[in-house]
């Protein structure tokens, strides 16, 4: 740890060199000097141990996709088979 803020994550072999992390426990934010997580959207390995090391067991928001959250933007009404006509059509409005 650097600061309250600023971490360098590096493998234990390693005395030079590793990845910086930010993280702002009152913004809920935290980054990576890696990229994955604006790359692939999969938070990388020094992020979570950063919060793990820090008993952080809470990942924020913006770092889960929304399918993983318990929001529902909007709903679709399932249709089943009761719902189609002969021909195969929906037979919702």
């Amino acid at each position: 740890m650097v600061d309250q803020t600023y971490f360098i994550v590096r493998h234990h072999t390693d005395v030079d060199g590793g990845c910086k992390v930010v993280w702002i426990p009152h913004d809920d934010f935290i980054s990576c000097s890696c990229h994955l997580f604006e790359f692939s959207g999969i938070l990388c390995r020094h992020v979570l141990r950063v919060l793990s090391t820090n008993n952080c067991f809470h990942i924020p928001d913006r770092c889960l996709p929304t399918r993983w959250r318990n929001i529902n933007c909007f709903h679709i009404p399932m249709m089943g088979a009761d719902d189609l006509n002969r021909d195969g059509l929906s037979s919702v409005g």
